[in-house]
């Protein structure tokens, strides 16, 4: 398949920064509760539509950027997603946000006659997530280290699978899914959850008890 100059240089670009733990992921990400929302999808299942009804029903909704941000995984600490220069076709949807957000979840999006939302287990979803990470595949080297950081987000991260109709329903129902685990995110870094034991103790994270 014939690729398009400019996405052959946003893979290049992406490859080139696995050696700081950065690449670019496949999604639409928002800003929410302090923190970024992905919705990851192939192309023409509904990413850019979902941004759009979130943003009418919930107006606090800043978009980082619409298709191909800046994921950061690091060895230890918080994954940040972060703007990039790479929109895809929805040149038209500007970034409000031009900082680094932590990243709160990850939601998978397929398309339905009815809305619903349920938990993806990592051995459910690793393959569909490695596939979000865009970079040259033809390099051994650069596929070893995306499994590597996608280890560590399955990890770290909980993860949706949503069924939506692309209605005026559909936000409404993500959103009082996840209202939960971003709430539990609210009161951890506000100090109210409390845990004691080591760094890597489970009730030390935010979404202790939530991830599945």
């Amino acid at each position: 398949m014939d690729y398009p100059p400019e996405y052959l240089r946003m893979l290049e670009d992406s490859t080139a920064l696995l050696t700081e733990n950065r690449c670019v992921f496949h999604a639409a990400a928002l800003l929410w509760h302090g923190r970024a929302l992905l919705f990851t999808a192939p192309s023409g299942m509904g990413k850019t539509t979902q941004y759009v009804l979130w943003k009418l029903t919930y107006p606090e909704v800043k978009l980082l950027n619409i298709d191909k941000p800046y994921i950061y995984i690091p060895e230890e600490g918080e994954i940040m997603i972060e703007p990039s220069p790479w929109t895809g076709k929805e040149t038209w949807l500007k970034s409000a946000v031009d900082y680094p957000v932590p990243l709160g979840g990850v939601v998978f999006l397929v398309k339905a006659e009815e809305n619903s939302v349920r938990p993806r287990t990592p051995e459910e979803c690793a393959a569909d997530l490695f596939r979000a990470f865009l970079i040259d595949r033809s390099n051994p080297g650069a596929v070893e280290k995306v499994c590597r950081m996608a280890e560590r987000l399955l990890d770290r991260t909980p993860i949706w699978l949503f069924a939506n109709r692309g209605d005026y329903a559909s936000p409404v129902v993500l959103h009082d899914a996840l209202e939960a685990t971003f709430a539990a995110y609210e009161r951890y870094e506000g100090g109210d959850v409390k845990g004691g034991g080591s760094d890597s103790d489970e009730s030390h994270r935010p979404y202790a008890g939530i991830k599945p």
